[in-house]
């Protein structure tokens, strides 16, 4: 057909610019500068480890004593420490570069399946090394995610190249972000970056309920690193060597339920603060960096409930049928404890 000037009423429509001289612009599809692209792909890569591979991105963020922080972000099913030997490697792949990391050349190395990402601190001298390759380090977003933002996620589906993936933040969900970006096998360790290309999340799986997939924060990516460093700098403990759970002491038990908590697992990571009139359950999560907790039963869940850190500022739920609500007196009591005291 071919080009036209039409009229309507009170409106004018020309070929090329929309009604009124303006294009359309698609709602929660903001644009993405082609700059923006070019640097956030000069910091993800493809990594192969443990029989199996995925994505992940370089990343520095400053850290509260001033010290500029600069790592290798993936997910915990990528890389799992805690099943490595210090002396084990992957490999990282970045355009042509083949990579082989060492665990003990890492200043410092974390890992938590639970929340799903493994982080490992490069020295200085890797940081020049991986520049003096192209690669360039994406900076944390200071900015509280909100539902309906644009993002974008570059990666590696099913170990090909690196491709482009556009979406929106459907849902908060506790720590996690779902989002609608089609990801595949292989993705999995991805940057979920706003339209500035900073990193808002972590990308590590498929929401089965909400039809969408899920990612976790990198805020409390990082505010596990941070209170994990913290400790074992004071405990001089080595940094090297990433913190693994431990059991429960009987004292700790004996505090719990007196908390009138019930365990409901047989390694004492998960409680449960019984039902009463009018007051909903919580459900308890420990991990080997904090306590976590749920209005939302996990057993019954078809989807990983929306936990919270009892280290949140705020005592309101994120996401599913309470998302804004409180607890009930007597469970926030629990969750300060928690808070408050190392068990």
């Amino acid at each position: 057909m071919g080009s036209h000037i039409s009229t309507q009423e009170n409106e004018i429509y020309i070929p090329g610019l929309g009604i009124g001289g303006q294009e359309k612009k698609v709602a929660n599809s903001d644009h993405v500068k082609i700059s923006v692209l070019n640097k956030v792909s000069r910091s993800v890569c493809k990594i192969i480890a443990q029989g199996g591979m995925g994505s992940g991105f370089f990343a520095s963020f400053v850290l509260p004593d001033g010290t500029l922080f600069y790592g290798l972000f993936t997910n915990n099913h990528v890389v799992n420490p805690w099943s490595m030997q210090l002396h084990d490697n992957f490999t990282v792949q970045f355009n042509n570069n083949i990579i082989q990391f060492v665990l003990q050349e890492f200043s410092y190395t974390v890992t938590c399946p639970f929340v799903d990402f493994s982080v490992f601190q490069l020295s200085s001298n890797q940081v020049e090394s991986l520049r003096q390759l192209g690669i360039d380090f994406l900076s944390i977003s200071r900015n509280t995610p909100r539902v309906g933002c644009s993002l974008f996620i570059l990666q590696h589906p099913n170990g090909e190249e690196l491709q482009f993936a556009p979406g929106s933040i459907s849902e908060l969900w506790g720590f996690n972000i779902l989002h609608k970006v089609s990801t595949d096998y292989g993705s999995s360790g991805s940057p979920i970056t706003n339209t500035s290309g900073e990193v808002i999340g972590l990308h590590k799986s498929r929401s089965v309920v909400g039809k969408c997939n899920v990612g976790a924060s990198i805020r409390e990516v990082i505010r596990i690193i941070i209170s994990d460093r913290n400790r074992k700098i004071a405990m001089r403990l080595s940094l090297k060597e990433p913190t693994r759970p431990s059991y429960l002491l009987d004292e700790s038990i004996s505090i719990l339920e007196r908390l009138k908590l019930q365990q409901i697992s047989a390694h004492h990571d998960d409680w449960v603060s019984p039902a009463s009139f009018l007051i909903t359950p919580i459900w308890f999560k420990r991990t080997f960096h904090g306590w976590y907790w749920t209005p939302i039963n996990p057993r019954k869940s078809q989807d990983q409930s929306n936990y919270m850190s009892v280290n949140n500022s705020s005592l309101a739920v994120i996401g599913g049928y309470w998302d804004g609500e409180v607890p009930a007196e007597k469970n926030v009591r629990i969750i300060t404890y928690l808070k408050d005291h190392s068990i």
